[in-house]
């Protein structure tokens, strides 16, 4: 396993090559200074990636196209879904729809590859299969020189893009016959467009975590730390909304008890209403037939203590029955209701009336035709 790291531009952007034998080793520099690039990737060209291009329908929603790549690429492989590591990349978007080229490797070459990563201390933020990057809005024309290989490439670079490669290699002191040279001009291209960093997709995480730089670490806790500070914000915002909630549920509860009160003084008023038009009603019948009957009703309701009330009357025959309601018991009654001058006391009666109300039934024979 080989490893380079070149600086283009006096840019501290880094790119690891990680591809066959046969090229010098240059460790030292990728195992002390991982922090001093703004970007490490590997980029694997392997012998056993399988690559396709496929054309997804147009009017497909982009968080959709992972697994429609899934479904048209990854589920046609010979090998099982979980046992292998895939990628792509959406090359353009036309009136035929998503342009993507998709790559995969099985889950074992992709282990072999993170222990060679490890082997060799390299913290990576990245891992990219190279025929990913071997495409015509890169590399125009690339096709025509077959698959995207390492070699296929090397071929095209030579004819199609040797001014500009031959810069690349001067630049980075690298030999334009070095195979490494090839890989490092690759990334280079890829990444020279800002546009393009991060454009490809994994449905899984291509390197772990404890094979990432430190600053990956420091950003997933930094990400962390704003996820619990919008977590704590959001937790202030649900309570101070249940707290403004729970108060007004409770005004509310106070005005409904207070309005309820209210309703139950109203209901009685309106039954006490309701029993004195109909004893008015009874006096006003009794009035038409019996003129001055007025007289003993006003001589009885004058006797009556304040805390009574009458509740209802009849006259018949000589006879007036008289029911009376009070809020207590009162034994002095018989003796307050007994003389009259226009009636004479005939039988008292006492019954207990509603809610711990006492009621007394009054029959008094008159002392003259009124």
């Amino acid at each position: 396993m080989q490893t380079e790291i070149i600086s283009l531009d006096g840019d501290v952007r880094g790119s690891i090559v990680l591809k066959g034998k046969n090229s010098s080793v240059h460790t030292s520099e990728v195992q002390t200074k991982h922090e001093m690039f703004e970007l490490v990737i590997v980029i694997a060209f392997l012998s056993d990636c399988i690559v396709r291009d496929i054309i997804l329908p147009g009017d497909l929603k982009t968080k959709d196209i992972a697994n429609a790549v899934q479904f048209k690429f990854v589920n046609s492989l010979p090998v099982d879904s979980p046992g292998i590591v895939w990628q792509y990349r959406l090359i353009q978007k036309d009136e035929k729809g998503y342009h993507i080229r998709a790559a995969a490797i099985e889950q074992d070459i992709h282990t072999k590859l993170l222990e060679q990563i490890k082997e060799n201390h390299i913290l990576a933020d990245e891992i990219i299969l190279a025929p990913l990057l071997l495409t015509e809005d890169i590399f125009p024309g690339i096709t025509e020189y077959g698959p995207p290989r390492l070699a296929n490439f090397k071929d095209y670079l030579d004819h199609e893009e040797n001014e500009a490669y031959r810069r690349f290699a001067e630049q980075a002191k690298l030999s334009m016959e070095n195979l490494n040279s090839c890989s490092l001009f690759a990334m280079y291209k890829y990444c020279e467009k800002e546009k393009n960093i991060g454009k490809i997709k994994n449905l899984d995480e291509m390197v772990p975590v404890k094979l990432r730089p430190v600053r990956y670490k420091m950003l997933r806790r930094l990400n962390v730390f704003i996820l619990l500070i919008a977590l704590a914000l959001c937790c202030v915002i649900v309570y101070n909304q249940w707290d403004r909630s729970y108060k007004k549920f409770k005004y509310l509860e106070q005005e409904n008890r207070i309005l309820t009160e209210q309703l139950k003084v109203l209901h009685k008023q309106s039954l006490k209403m309701a029993e004195n038009e109909k004893s008015l009603k009874a006096y006003e019948d009794l009035q038409s037939g019996y003129p001055g009957l007025e007289n003993v009703l006003l001589e009885i309701t004058s006797k009556i203590p304040s805390h009574m009330w009458v509740k209802t009357f009849r006259y018949s025959n000589g006879l007036l029955d008289i029911a009376v309601e009070s809020k207590k018991d009162d034994v002095q009654f018989y003796n307050i209701m007994k003389e009259g001058k226009l009636y004479e006391l005939t039988n008292l009666r006492k019954n207990k009336g509603r809610d711990e109300q006492v009621e007394f039934t009054i029959t008094m024979k008159l002392a003259r035709r009124l």
